[in-house]
């Protein structure tokens, strides 16, 4: 009778299939596995099994090739990031077109950038090599203001395959406001000059959510983004500066939305709610909107 064949041990791996078997472990855990024994630590120290933590710690940064082995580089390049130490920021260049507008407008969003040229809007998606991805040609004339929503918060959202999309909302000096999403635009005039700003968030009164502008006509206006007003989306127009917008700021209450716009050292606060009016009988839906004063004094020097 044929003695059976000793079965494999976990010493007995190499390193190739210890790096598979490290797919699903840390740095910390091979560090143990390898002051487990002399066999496990020749296999554990292996640059397979290491160059998988290093590239799962830093998906985006290229393996550089040098004297040191893989471990020495990972434990050096972890004990630099903790130190914030770098020698160059920049992990890829993306060359823009010189006969083309200088950007003027710069947003970030997860792993993609955001930036405006003249009329046009296009996103960048980040990585080893900078990849042009999107392209909006909805203005006629120079982009002043870009803001993203996220779709899941807007009447848009339709599916949860969308739910983290964002839809971009830009304004111009074509007096225009216009909404993007999903291959999908919606543009709002009222303004009567160029609209130099968009607030960095929806009112939200419950039933609908209103986005608010302004521009160089010294006027706040609330537009509603609810499909049912697409034809008529303006909802009220807000006067009492004096000066062109620059900046609008939603602030969050209980009762109300609270907004806030700015361009000199006078800051106006508009606070808007719903309300019920009724008159000669008829029931009316609106919003009212009181204007409070706030003097802001220069800072002496």
């Amino acid at each position: 009778m044929s003695m059976p064949l000793p079965g494999r041990t976990l010493v007995d791996l190499d390193g190739d299939a210890l790096a598979h078997c490290a797919r699903h472990l840390g740095a910390r855990d091979v560090a143990s596995l390898a002051m487990a024994c002399r066999p496990l630590r020749a296999a554990a120290y292996c640059d397979a099994v290491w160059y998988h933590l290093y590239r799962g710690q830093w998906p985006f940064q290229q393996v550089p090739r040098g004297a040191l082995g893989i471990r020495e580089l990972y434990i050096r390049r972890h004990t630099e990031v903790h130190q914030m130490k770098f020698d160059d920021p920049l992990s890829s260049i993306y060359y823009l077109d010189p006969t083309e507008p200088t950007p003027s407008h710069l947003m970030l969003d997860r792993n993609g950038v955001w930036f405006s040229q003249g009329p046009v809007v296009k996103r960048l998606r980040l990585g080893l090599d900078m990849e042009l991805v999107e392209t909006y040609r909805t203005h006629s004339a120079r982009i002043t203001c870009m803001r993203l929503f996220p779709l899941i918060d807007t009447p848009l959202y339709r599916s949860d395959a969308h739910r983290n999309e964002k839809a971009l909302a830009t304004s111009s000096t074509d007096r225009t406001v216009r909404l993007c999403w999903k291959g999908q635009s919606r543009c709002y005039k009222g303004h009567s000059g160029p609209v130099t700003a968009l607030a960095d968030k929806l009112l939200d009164d419950g039933e609908c959510k209103i986005l608010a502008t302004g521009g160089e006509d010294c006027t706040i206006r609330l537009w509603s983004m609810n499909t049912r007003a697409k034809k008529h989306p303006l909802i009220s127009t807000l006067h009492g500066h004096e000066k062109t917008l620059s900046l609008l700021s939603v602030a969050w209450y209980v009762l109300s939305n609270h907004l806030n716009g700015t361009y000199s050292t006078i800051s106006r606060l508009f606070f808007v709610c719903k309300c019920t009016i009724y008159q000669t009988g008829k029931h009316f839906d609106g919003f009212c909107t009181v204007a409070r004063f706030l003097y802001f004094p220069r800072f002496l020097k």
